[in-house]
């Protein structure tokens, strides 16, 4: 390997690395409202205050005055919008019940599920390796739940509620991919979920925020909508799954920040628990005989 080719390489892995570190960053905001305000509130807002960031993809994508609007899977869309948001809602539980590095372990556990579902809705085969890694990852969801231990609580149910929105939507996108403009997608994957929660949010009832909220509500709104930025072009320097490798990063920074917001420690089974779904995950995730690298074109932004 070159210079320029190892350090294209190191500033794909800095992009991957810094937007899962915004993520985490995002739900540890996400995390802090939920003490003082309904999840539809939440969820409003910061879809609302993403409207920026991804506003500024979509201005950079469009194809035509109307090209947004255009879609030839207007029930797919709506579908998927309202997973989009039930996926927010259901990470909003977890975190509001659950330190942040249980709730990421139980969510990590998404690419495993699509594995399940791939075959029953896409046709796709399992291999022997996905087999195994499913294995692993099961038996790491059955140390972090403790079943029989009276450990078990409703957020465990929105973090495994949330990994099965993640599986979903990833299938969704790949059974939209082939109709639809990514441009049309990713509006339409701000737009619906943003309508519902906002009327969620008068029927349940709307609790102003506090000037210091105010600026957290932005602050998760603009994470959620800037972090797919470097994720995203990541995919132009380093391989697919050596991007989706990266997702596992944000089990450490759950610990961390934690630690330093709450003051939560996990203990022996989160650890090992989430140290098995992590290993069932990379499992899945890199396979030694795709891992190259495929160019990406300049528009690759999805909701």
């Amino acid at each position: 390997m070159t210079f320029a080719q190892r350090s294209s390489e190191l500033y794909g892995i800095s992009l991957a690395a810094l937007g899962f570190l915004l993520f985490s960053l995002m739900d540890a905001s996400s995390k802090w409202l939920t003490s003082s305000y309904h999840f539809a509130q939440i969820s409003f807002l910061t879809f609302l205050f993403s409207l920026l960031p991804i506003g500024f993809i979509l201005l950079r994508q469009r194809k035509g005055s109307n090209s947004l609007f255009k879609t030839q899977r207007p029930t797919l869309q709506l579908t998927r919008g309202l997973v989009l948001l039930g996926l927010r809602l259901c990470a909003l539980l977890a975190f509001s019940m659950m330190p942040l590095a249980d709730s990421f372990a139980l969510i990590l556990t998404g690419p495993i599920m699509l594995a399940l579902l791939a075959p029953v809705i896409l046709g796709d085969k399992l291999n022997k390796r996905q087999i195994m890694a499913i294995m692993i990852g099961f038996c790491g969801v059955l140390v972090v739940l403790r079943p029989g231990m009276g450990s078990f609580n409703i957020g465990m149910l929105g973090a495994l509620g949330t990994a099965l929105c993640f599986a979903l939507n990833t299938i969704m996108l790949r059974i939209m991919s082939k109709t639809e403009q990514q441009s049309t997608t990713l509006f339409y994957g701000c737009q619906v979920p943003l309508i519902i929660s906002g009327i969620l949010m008068l029927y349940y009832g709307y609790t102003p925020p506090s000037a210091k909220d105010w600026l957290i509500f932005a602050l998760c709104g603009f994470l959620n909508g800037l972090a797919q930025m470097p994720i995203f072009a990541a995919l132009k320097y380093i391989p697919a799954p050596m991007v989706g490798a990266f997702q596992y990063s944000v089990v450490v920074w759950g610990v961390i920040l934690g630690y330093l917001i709450w003051g939560d420690i996990p203990d022996a089974f989160i650890i090992i628990g989430a140290a098995l779904i992590v290993c069932g995950g990379l499992v899945m995730a890199i396979n030694p005989k795709r891992f190259h690298r495929q160019p990406v074109p300049d528009n690759s932004t999805e909701a």
